[in-house]
């Protein structure tokens, strides 16, 4: 397993735009790919999951995947998070 930890800078949050484009590059890697925030652990993978986590700018995630290609998933989710924009 393999962690990263970011500060997210979205300007409007997690929200369904981002959450669906995080979630179809999540599903590119065999990983499994969680977000870690405020404790509790939601599935990459899975956009209701990550909806509800109520994600917002400035919120403190880690990044953790575990799996054959771990280290690209991290590498991977966590530049995308750092570059959301809208």
């Amino acid at each position: 397993m393999i962690s990263q930890s970011l500060v997210f800078t979205g300007p409007q949050g997690l929200h369904a735009r981002p959450a669906g484009a995080l979630v179809k590059k999540a599903k590119e890697f065999e990983s499994s790919i969680q977000i870690v925030y405020e404790s509790n652990s939601f599935n990459a993978k899975a956009i209701t999951k990550l909806l509800s986590a109520g994600i917002k700018n400035g919120a403190e995630l880690t990044v953790t995947a575990e799996g054959a290609d771990e280290e690209q998933a991290v590498n991977s989710i966590v530049e995308f998070l750092a570059n959301v924009r809208d």
